[in-house]
């Protein structure tokens, strides 16, 4: 039953990430493969900096085009 169950019991794994110099194509890329809406970001050591998400790609096209009426 659902209140018995644990977050380890339904999260995802393998745990896919990227780093932050990672060209946001290539994250874009692993969004669409994987069907991800979001990837956790981190450093060198593995330690968690932050998540991108698909409202991130959103904003970022948003303010890139900000002539364009939808």
């Amino acid at each position: 039953a659902l209140h018995e169950m644990t977050v380890g019991d339904v999260m995802t794994q393998p745990v896919w990430t990227v780093f932050p110099d990672t060209a946001l194509l290539e994250a874009a890329t692993t969004f669409l493969e994987q069907k991800f809406d979001c990837l956790p970001v981190v450093d060198g050591d593995g330690a968690l900096t932050g998540l991108i998400t698909v409202s991130d790609f959103v904003r970022v096209y948003v303010e890139q085009h900000d002539n364009v009426i939808f």
